[in-house]
């Protein structure tokens, strides 16, 4: 596979962008499975030639660069995670098919991505969203958008504060017929200023900053095309609260 980016880390690279828009003109669905690839791939491979690297480095090390080269490798461990999960949504993410489903296993699906960073960093999870609450929408894609903020969430904890308690929340209400899902956290929360960059550049217009803030961006994206309403709260320092607001909902 040919390279995404060029050596001045600027420009796609020419052959791969013309064989992109062949690709785009010719089959759409083709484009996404094409790209999903392409980058799990790109991701995937450097991730893996850089924990080989580590965990090689580990021997004979001193106790202090030891220490150092085991806190890279479970980061690196947790990205490679993170990445896996990236590339088994991104193939359902092709489905156009809107379904009624329960909210509460996509939740734990989403949850079981994030558990071995959640627990070694320490982080209480607490979920009330019950399991007989149904929603017509597209469940590959509501997957997508809790897999960005549950990321951002379980991101914003380090394995070395134990200053404050680390706790994630998830948790439904119920208001004028409308359904909203709640993903709160203590973390360390959104400065002021990129909170402004995420809501400017939701649509995508131009570049995001290399920080959590593309992915909460494409979440919004998703959920504005699933009509569904996502607002956050942010304290830096603080925490983080995501709603979720679907116009509709059935209890069975």
């Amino acid at each position: 596979m040919k390279n995404l980016i060029s050596p001045d880390n600027t420009q796609i690279h020419p052959g791969l962008r013309d064989e992109i828009l062949e690709i785009i003109f010719k089959d759409r669905v083709k484009f996404m499975s094409f790209l999903s690839s392409a980058v799990v791939h790109e991701l995937q491979t450097p991730l893996s030639i850089i924990r080989g690297m580590v965990s090689s480095l580990l021997i004979n090390q001193t106790q202090d660069s030891a220490s150092k080269l085991r806190d890279v490798l479970r980061e690196t461990d947790h990205l490679l995670n993170r990445v896996g999960a990236m590339d088994k949504t991104l193939g359902e993410a092709l489905s156009t098919n809107e379904s009624r489903f329960a909210v509460r296993p996509v939740v734990d699906q989403v949850i079981s991505y994030f558990q071995k960073e959640r627990l070694e960093k320490g982080i209480a999870l607490h979920i009330e969203v019950d399991e007989n609450i149904f929603i017509e929408s597209k469940a590959s894609r509501l997957k997508n958008i809790l897999i960005a903020l549950l990321h951002n969430s379980v991101g914003s904890f380090t394995s070395h504060d134990s200053s404050k308690p680390k706790n994630i929340t998830i948790h439904t209400t119920q208001e004028n017929k409308k359904l909203h899902l709640i993903i709160s956290d203590t973390g360390v929360g959104m400065s002021s200023d990129l909170q402004k960059k995420i809501l400017a550049d939701n649509d995508m217009a131009s570049p995001l900053p290399r920080s959590a803030g593309l992915s909460l961006a494409l979440a919004q994206k998703i959920a504005n095309d699933l009509d569904i309403d996502m607002n956050f709260v942010s304290e830096d320092q603080k925490g983080t609260s995501f709603t979720l607001t679907f116009k509709s909902y059935s209890v069975n």
